[in-house]
């Protein structure tokens, strides 16, 4: 899939995109004879995963750190489970101040 198709299926910026390969958060995209990047069916859901991690407000480096680990393969799981769990536990206590700031406000 070419990289405005996949820009358009995400709504990700082709900037964006391209910043994500750059700063090693989408693993390397394969590019055709004419150096045009190729998304495959791995990257997109690989896309997926990154946009759910960045709409919960991972840190890039969280994110670059997993991904990292995810292209070693299979013996990186606790290593990628640990930061999973680190990051989740951060999250709630997110939502909790948040809802903690809301009760506040509506009394």
């Amino acid at each position: 899939m070419k990289i405005i198709d996949v820009s358009k299926k995400f709504n990700i910026p082709l900037d964006t995109l391209r910043y994500y390969e750059r700063i090693g958060v989408l693993p390397t995209v394969k590019r055709d004879e004419k150096q045009r990047r190729n998304y495959t069916a791995k990257d997109c859901k690989a896309l997926k995963f990154i946009q759910t991690m960045v709409k919960a407000q991972v840190p890039l480096e969280s994110l670059i750190d997993y991904m990292h680990l995810f292209c070693a393969g299979d013996t990186t799981k606790k290593a990628r489970k640990a930061i999973i769990q680190e990051e989740t536990g951060k999250l709630k206590k997110r939502i909790k101040a948040i809802e903690t700031a809301v009760e506040k406000l509506e009394k």
